[in-house]
């Protein structure tokens, strides 16, 4: 398995050897440039008999000194391709290989771990930016033992390829999950308690009726991203007590615009609702955290 540090080294050499063919070019362009007036004032023919063997003239003053800088341009790549490429090696990021896939309307944790110039792991609390192109995720985060998480959120009704950008200590690092959705979405989760009280001819499909009476007290699940009843149906005037309970693994809300809201509900707890049904007509309840369009049901007051 390719490691961090592995990658490195290898983009530290990449980078030393392209450095080195550049220097070389350049070199060799300029002094192409440079052979017609390789010949000046400083440069003196000897005679015949004090030639040297090769017959080549000697140089003066005029001689070019890009073959030194040349020379001076390998040693200094020896040296650096000595530390392993450790001069030119930059931070990187590594996501976690699952999850690949997942499906719309649901939840999965993204993690990442976080190396520094030396490959070694970053310091506790490093901030990491994230988005994505589908669906909703929390950021920033932050590592812990090298190891920062994320919750990845796709709605319902939500495919394609969620493209995860994880962004720390200025370099970036994507990762691409498949997200499909099942050919039909599954039915609708009900109450039992709630269910007996809905007289099948009188109330529109799905819909849960609250007992009729003075008032009307009853439970409410809450999840990634549904409720439970979906739909019910109060009368007008009554009272109505909600014990919404979050059995999911995120944070939402019981929320009637106008009417009331719950506020935030974390995971694994409860919260209570009172409010008085109004005049009838039919409200939608959502959570406010992640919007009407992602998670809702309605609400009917009937006369």
């Amino acid at each position: 398995m390719t490691t961090p540090a592995s990658r490195q080294y290898r983009r530290g050499w990449a980078a030393l050897v392209l450095t080195g063919l550049a220097l070389l070019m350049a070199s060799f362009a300029v002094q192409s440039l440079n052979a017609p007036f390789r010949r000046t004032a400083g440069d003196v023919e000897a005679p015949p008999a004090e030639r040297p063997p090769s017959g080549r003239k000697t140089r003066g003053r005029g001689r070019s000194i890009f073959p030194r800088l040349l020379v001076a341009s390998g040693a200094a790549i020896t040296v650096m391709l000595g530390t392993h490429g450790t001069a030119l090696a930059v931070p990187s990021i590594s996501f976690q290989p699952s999850p690949s896939s997942t499906t719309c309307g649901s939840a999965q944790n993204v993690a990442l771990s976080v190396f520094d110039t030396s490959g070694a792991p970053a310091p506790n609390n490093t901030n990491v930016t994230l988005t994505t192109s589908l669906g909703y995720i929390n950021s920033p985060v932050v590592t812990t033992g090298n190891l920062a998480i994320a919750s990845l959120v796709i709605p319902p009704k939500m495919s394609g390829t969620a493209t995860v950008t994880a962004t720390a200590l200025g370099v970036s690092e994507r990762k691409s999950i498949t997200v499909t959705c099942a050919a039909s979405p599954p039915a609708p989760l009900f109450l039992p308690a709630l269910a007996a009280f809905a007289p099948a001819a009188a109330l529109p499909a799905g819909a849960t009726a609250l007992p009729p009476g003075a008032s009307a007290t009853q439970a409410v699940s809450v999840m990634e991203y549904s409720y439970a009843p979906a739909a019910f149906n109060v009368r007008a005037g009554q009272p109505v007590s909600l014990n919404v309970t979050n059995v999911g693994r995120l944070p939402h809300t019981f929320t009637i615009a106008g009417v009331t809201d719950s506020g935030s509900i974390a995971a694994g707890s409860s919260r209570s609702v009172q409010f008085t049904a109004g005049s009838p007509g039919t409200l939608t309840f959502f959570c406010t955290i992640h919007g009407a369009n992602v998670m809702s049901g309605r609400m009917t007051v009937t006369p």
